[in-house]
């Protein structure tokens, strides 16, 4: 992704009153032909990966684990409806404002990718 950093949100509320992550539904990724999607779902070959150079880590954990040891990260990808952890929405909010690419996908389309 290119451009401005995007930065999450915490503006809405819930039905059960608790404030709930906004992602602006504009900026929410639902195509499976988007070119990103696209790159991300070569790299379950590995001919992908090894020509990229650049490989798939899946999991709230792996991810955290490799921000933390300072991993080179092309871009955080994101399903905004099924990050429920408040800790990771804040890596990612965290990851995004020091420039890292952000690109939220729909549900739908993030659980066909993993």
């Amino acid at each position: 992704m290119s451009g401005t950093p995007w930065q999450p949100r915490n503006t809405s509320i819930n039905a059960e009153g608790d404030p709930s992550w906004y992602w602006p539904p504009e900026t929410v990724i639902s195509s499976r032909s988007n070119t990103l999607v696209k790159q991300v779902r070569a790299l379950a070959q590995r001919k992908a990966r090894d020509e990229t150079a650049t490989f798939l880590t899946e999991g709230i954990l792996p991810v955290w684990r490799a921000v933390e040891n300072g991993a080179r990260i092309v871009t955080l990808v994101v399903a905004p409806d099924l990050l429920r952890s408040h800790g990771a929405r804040e890596m990612v909010a965290e990851q995004s404002e020091r420039g890292l690419p952000v690109a939220a996908l729909s549900a739908d389309l993030f659980r066909t990718l993993v």
